[in-house]
């Protein structure tokens, strides 16, 4: 469709406006339609890159096993499919039906750990082929990369080397049957601007967006600073009066933010400066310190992995939202966002297009109801957010869709609008007060243990005073003892002079 554009003495040019007010002005008029759309098309394959089918045996085991690969072309790794199935009559069910799918850089699994994914096995009978849901993971042609499967029952291999691009943990003539979906060449890229009446206009890029470099190495890479350091504040994107600035700041900011700023990961900095001046707050008054220390004794730090383990890998150690909302309810809040509460690749999706419905099969049940608002990766159409529209029963239910050329669909979860996040800072802060009570609490035990050590002390002092007059009492005694006993044989002898001398009788 061509616009109608005007040139006007200026040199501005508009598109549905004949009088544009800049260089380049673009008016969509109302009804909600597309102000600006660059497209760069793509060239996606419909079938895998890899695709090594050959087998002349299946591993009945339950060990983990890998693959190598060598990719034809570089590009983005979608996703791959096993051979792979489980049966229960031959010991292999009841153990597990799922399987770890990890894809490493380099041969074996001792390269770095490029992206895994949970997926369900299919069970013997029932299917042959296990495919994970979207990986998109770069990888560069030539390059040698491991597909790596924890649970082998009855993983499918050839004996005679079919695939010349890898081996396998079994040798070098050993390749398991897998194929590798890819995007080649190049990559989707749009930049798209829209709006209506009632909506402000949004701006849609697909790639990687780059602000002060033309190469740009995550969805958002922003290099600069706003402006030189000098003797004033520094001002949003340029030294000039007319606009806000940051008073006293002593660096530069490659950003800023009047509102929220939402990340599903991490945030990485060398340091974490909060606005904390007391000209905006209200104070209520200091914390009580034991009631602080007692509720953080009551918080749990658990040791946990994520349902989502392809984009939150690994193992944490941190609290539980709804567990520290029992304790301390002001650092837990709620927004709307999507759980992983499915969490697993369709089995069945079939299209109703006079219906206007998409109807997905599940091997387990899917906990959703009519009304649901569910997110959806699909194979071809990448991510669609969709309302349930009916449940047919505990594994089936259909959701309503323009259209439905979506290929494999991984099913991720429903919108919930309790979702909990926590707030650290104020966790940071009870342990604060909790430490500072703690530390009272261990100042007045050493006050009271140096007192006691005074009163022991003194106590010591007494007993040995009383032990040295004891002893003093023990040579009086002795003393008097022996006394006693001379005078007795001083008696004993004037009463033999006597006797002698018949002054007494001996019977007196």
């Amino acid at each position: 469709m061509l616009l109608p554009a005007t040139f006007c003495a200026a040199q501005n040019v508009g598109i549905g406006t004949t009088t544009p007010q800049a260089t380049l002005d673009i008016s969509a008029g109302s009804g909600g339609k597309v102000f600006a759309r660059l497209y760069t098309p793509v060239r996606r394959a419909s079938v895998p890159v890899i695709d090594q089918s050959a087998s002349s045996g299946a591993e009945n085991s339950q060990s983990s096993a890998w693959q190598s690969f060598t990719p034809p072309e570089s590009g983005i790794l979608h996703s791959v499919a096993l051979n792979q199935s489980y049966s229960e009559n031959v010991g292999c069910g009841g153990l597990t039906t799922t399987t770890m799918v990890s894809i490493y850089e380099g041969q074996g699994t001792d390269g770095r750990l490029l992206g895994d994914v949970a997926v369900d096995i299919i069970k013997f009978g029932q299917g042959n082929w296990t495919q994970t849901p979207f990986l998109n993971i770069p990888v560069s042609a030539g390059s040698t990369y491991t597909i790596h499967s924890s649970y082998t029952c009855f993983w499918q291999y050839s004996n005679e080397n079919p695939y010349s691009g890898g081996v396998s943990s079994r040798g070098g003539q050993v390749d398991y049957t897998f194929r590798v979906y890819m995007s080649v060449g190049e990559e989707t890229q749009y930049l798209r601007i829209t709006g209506d009446d009632d909506v402000p206009a949004v701006l849609g890029i697909q790639g990687d967006l780059g602000i002060g470099t033309d190469t740009p190495h995550a969805p958002l890479h922003v290099k600069g600073q706003s402006g030189d350091i000098y003797s004033g504040p520094i001002r949003y994107f340029r030294n000039s009066n007319d606009l806000e600035e940051l008073p006293n700041w002593t660096g530069n900011a490659a950003g800023l933010f009047e509102g929220n700023v939402v990340s599903t990961v991490s945030f990485i900095g060398a340091s974490n400066v909060t606005f904390s001046d007391e000209r905006i707050k209200k104070k209520k008054g200091v914390s009580d310190k034991t009631r602080d220390l007692a509720t953080l004794n009551q918080i749990e730090v658990t040791d946990y992995t994520m349902i989502d383990s392809l984009n939150h890998p690994g193992a944490y150690k941190k609290v539980i939202a709804q567990q520290v909302e029992q304790h301390l309810p002001q650092a837990v809040s709620r927004y709307r966002d999507y759980i992983p509460s499915v969490y697993a690749v369709a089995g069945k999706v079939s299209c109703d297009a006079a219906g206007g419905r998409v109807v997905i099969g599940m091997r387990l049940p899917h906990g959703l109801v009519a009304g649901d608002q569910v997110k959806l990766i699909t194979e071809r159409q990448g991510e669609q957010l969709v309302t349930v529209s009916s449940v047919t029963d505990a594994q089936t239910f259909a959701v309503g869709a323009a259209g439905c050329d979506w290929g494999s669909v991984f099913v991720y979860g429903k919108q919930v609008d309790d979702f909990r996040v926590v707030d650290y800072d104020a966790i940071s802060m009870l342990n604060v007060s909790a430490t500072q009570e703690l530390y009272r609490l261990l100042t007045e035990a050493n006050v009271r243990a140096t007192n006691a050590e005074g009163q022991i002390e003194a106590q010591n002092r007494r007993i040995l005073e009383l032990e040295r007059q004891n002893y003093r009492l023990e040579a009086a005694f002795k003393a008097a003892e022996k006394r006693n006993h001379d005078l007795g044989d001083d008696v004993a002898a004037l009463k033999a002079v006597l006797l002698s001398e018949k002054i007494v009788r001996k019977e007196e």
